[in-house]
Formats: structure tokens, sequence, C-alpha cells
């Protein structure tokens, strides 16, 4: 398995040494790539598109070389009337290069992963004879003991654009059953003013790391994904 990640300078550095291992007669099954949340074109830091065909070049040269391109498409909020990720201008800049990256995804993929094949229909100029399939999302398994005990957690987002908890914090403040509710220190900053007046003694706001959360887990029973009923929810869910 050879990969390629990074930033487009040192996914230009990566890209040349696996073209020279195929150019010298090194075999490749297949090549297998996952698509951003932004456009695959304006996904350097300042997202502007200064490495414009370097990932799709590739892709045709696999494709020259006779080697299949399966792709997962892991989102398509650009296209969902529910999401607003930025203002109007940016919303609208941003979806240009995400229906480049459709059209080029219809002349060079072999094969469309997507968390759903609901999915597929809000996906626009897609070919209809692309073959898709689904993809379930894949994830380290952890041996845990079994507990008995009314202990709740909720890890995310608490934007309330996108992921408002405030019903589930007033249910929980009503029941007096102990909650974590893990989130970044930073939006906590941004949005405590919203949520303030729905925290109990029994909610507890945490900010930790991905690896200090596993200390979490073994205290509680359950874990919570709590999300509105929306069309987008209908097909993909987070996991």
């Amino acid at each position: 398995v050879e990969v390629i990640w990074g930033w487009g300078k040192e996914r230009k550095q990566r890209i040349k040494k696996v073209k020279e291992l195929i150019k010298t007669g090194q075999k490749f099954d297949f090549l297998y790539s996952e698509s951003s949340t932004y456009p695959t074109m304006l996904t350097e830091p300042h997202h502007l598109p200064t490495y414009p065909l370097l990932d799709f070049s590739f892709f045709r040269f696999c494709k020259k070389h006779k080697i299949p391109i399966g792709l997962f498409y892991r989102d398509v909020y650009w296209n969902s009337k529910e999401v607003m990720r930025f203002n109007i201008f940016k919303q609208c800049y941003s979806i240009i290069f995400h229906v480049l990256d459709v059209l080029l995804y219809n002349k060079l993929l072999d094969k469309l992963f997507l968390p759903s094949v609901k999915m597929r229909k809000h996906i626009p100029f897609l070919r209809k004879s692309l073959p898709i399939t689904t993809l379930f999302p894949g994830s380290e398994l952890v041996d845990s003991v079994s507990k008995f005990n009314n202990k709740f957690l909720y890890v995310g987002s608490i934007n309330p654009q996108l992921y408002d908890v405030s019903e589930m914090l007033n249910a929980f403040g009503e029941t007096g059953v102990e909650l974590y509710l893990c989130c970044r220190d930073s939006e906590w900053e941004l949005f405590k003013e919203y949520y303030k007046n729905l925290l109990s003694p029994n909610i507890s706001i945490i900010h930790i790391t991905k690896e200090h959360i596993k200390e979490v887990y073994k205290k509680i029973a359950y874990t919570i994904i709590y999300l509105e009923p929306k069309v987008y929810r209908e097909f993909a869910m987070p996991f």
C-alpha cells in the first residue's frame, strides 16, 4: 500500500514517487480515495486552487495505466438547502468547484462509494451509469464491560444551526439523569450564552481530546446521537 496524503506540496511529492513506481513496472490493484468536505481543488488552508489539477491528473494517469479508481464521497452538504456552512458568496464560490469535482468523477472513476445509495439523487450532474456502492464506516473495536447505570454521553458539535442540543439539555435537566456533554472549548465559548439557562447540576460540560475520551467511555452506559429530523438525515448519519 502506498499512501498519498498531506497538503498539496506533500501530495505532489508522493504522487511523483508512485508514478515512478508505476512507470518502472510496479502493479497496483486499485486506487482508493476519500473526498474532503471541501472541493478537491480548495483543500489548501487558504482555500484557493493553487494545485488545481494535482489529484485529478494523477487519477487520469492511473486510468491510463488501467488501475481501477474508487472514491468515497462523504457528504453533499453543498447541495442541501438545510445546511449553509458559509456566507452566500463563499457558498456560491465553493459550489462551482463541487460541481467540477462531480464532472471529473464522471470521467475518471470506476466506482463511487456513498454512505447510502439514497444519497445518489442528491448529487447533481452525476452520471447515471456510474456504479455506486454503499460503504459503511469503519472503526477500531474496543472490548468494554457492560455497565448498568444512568450515565449518558454526547460527543460532537453544539452549533445551533446544525446541532441544536437545547431540547436534549432540557430533557436531561427535567429527569436528573447524568449527562456528559463533550465539545470543543472554542465552540462552547461561542454558544454557551445560548445554552446557559438549560444547564443543571447533573449536566457536565467537558472538553477533552480523542485520546482521553476513552476514560469517559468507561464511566458511561449510553452514548447519544442527537439530530433534528431533516431530509439530509434520511440518507446520511454521523457515526
